[in-house]
């Protein structure tokens, strides 16, 4: 046979067989997702019982081997998907992914078969869209199998909240969440935050309208700050920014303040034996920025001064006499975060007048005070 012929036979034969390839060889189809897409409901506790939520069921038909279901984020943050399953002795794989074709995963696996009826699995989710979760075995269906799915999520996304409301939030990286606040008056802000998990940290930054943070970042734990943080604020638009590396739960509180006090010590603020005066010192205050106030003495007695703050710092009172002859040993009394003090003087004190400086420990120090002039 001529080597022309050979060639072509050859050729021919190769043809032949590769139509005859049976169709298990073929390229596997992805699967289309089914039905219609699910939202996962918004967790209002720490990693709550599945029960509280909606149930989906999805159904991996006999004779296939998977089935992808479209689960719809409105925003960033972290889904949830409690699952279980009956009646099947396949292993079954479950994973989330980030675009139809099953491609780009997210989150890690989990796997479902008679030796593992329920699991949960979770996935960070980057921005508002579809997702796509896919149910999957090595071999063909002998039957169908529901699996059933209780889904629900955590936000990460800049948001505005109420006074009072508490919200919760996971990024899972710890990256930083922006909640919006609106305050309509001066005042203060109690912050009460908690993490899920005691081990896990917690940092909480008060941030003006452009994000620019107002306070340092201060850290909260088991031990630190479980009374709640204190920014005194003014009228505007703030950020609380929270970062941690598990799901956090977040409120405020807004107390308005009427103040007068004094700019300068010539224009210090009188307070009368027995009363209280109220201040706000805030962050937008420059340190050498004071609170001027005076007390009198009608004779010579000691001075007695009860001093409170709720701060995010520290908060300093010092007495100044108005004779200049005149020192005091100790006249400054410190203060920071929920403190309460009274400050009395060594030694009788001559009558006359004496003024009382406030000042913040920081640029970024805020918070409320309260000053009582003892009888």
């Amino acid at each position: 046979m001529k080597r022309t012929k050979l060639l072509a036979w050859l050729l021919a034969i190769a043809l032949s067989f590769s139509t005859m390839v049976p169709s298990a060889f073929a390229a596997e189809v992805p699967a289309q997702a089914t039905g219609d897409a699910i939202t996962p409901e918004e967790a209002s506790s720490f990693l709550p019982e599945a029960s509280e939520f909606t149930t989906h069921v999805v159904t991996l038909p006999a004779g296939t081997t998977s089935v992808v279901k479209e689960i719809h984020m409105s925003h960033s943050g972290y889904v949830f998907v409690p699952m279980s399953i009956t009646g099947t002795q396949k292993s079954i794989t479950v994973e989330m992914f980030s675009d139809a074709a099953c491609t780009s995963k997210i989150g890690y696996s989990k796997s479902l078969g008679s030796s593992y009826l329920t699991a949960t699995l979770s996935a960070p989710i980057s921005k508002e869209g579809t997702y796509y979760l896919r149910f999957s075995t090595y071999s063909a269906m002998d039957n169908n199998v529901d699996i059933t799915l209780r889904p629900y999520c955590y936000d990460s996304s800049e948001r505005k909240i109420a006074a009072k409301k508490t919200v919760y939030s996971y990024s899972g990286s710890n990256d930083l969440i922006y909640h919006k606040i609106s305050i309509a008056k001066p005042g203060y802000i109690k912050v009460d935050a908690t993490s899920n998990n005691s081990v896990a940290s917690l940092y909480v930054t008060l941030c003006n309208n452009k994000k620019k943070p107002q306070s340092e970042q201060s850290y909260i734990s088991s031990s630190l700050n479980t009374d709640g943080l204190y920014f005194a604020v003014k009228k505007g638009t703030y950020y609380l920014a929270t970062k941690s590396s598990d799901i956090v739960s977040l409120k405020y509180t807004f107390t308005a303040v009427k103040e007068k006090s004094g700019a300068k010590q010539d224009k210090a603020v009188a307070i009368k034996a027995g009363s209280t005066v109220k201040g706000l010192i805030q962050s937008s205050d420059k340190t050498t920025t004071y609170d001027y106030y005076k007390v009198s003495l009608n004779s010579t007695k000691k001075l007695s001064l009860t001093a409170s703050t709720k701060c995010n710092d520290r908060i300093s009172f010092k007495v100044i006499p108005a004779n200049s002859k005149l020192h005091l040993f100790g006249d400054t009394l410190y203060l920071s975060s929920t403190g309460k003090e009274t400050f009395v003087s060594t030694d009788k004190l001559p009558k006359g007048t004496y003024y009382i400086q406030v000042s913040k420990y920081r640029s970024t120090t805020s918070g409320f005070y309260t000053i009582k002039f003892n009888k």
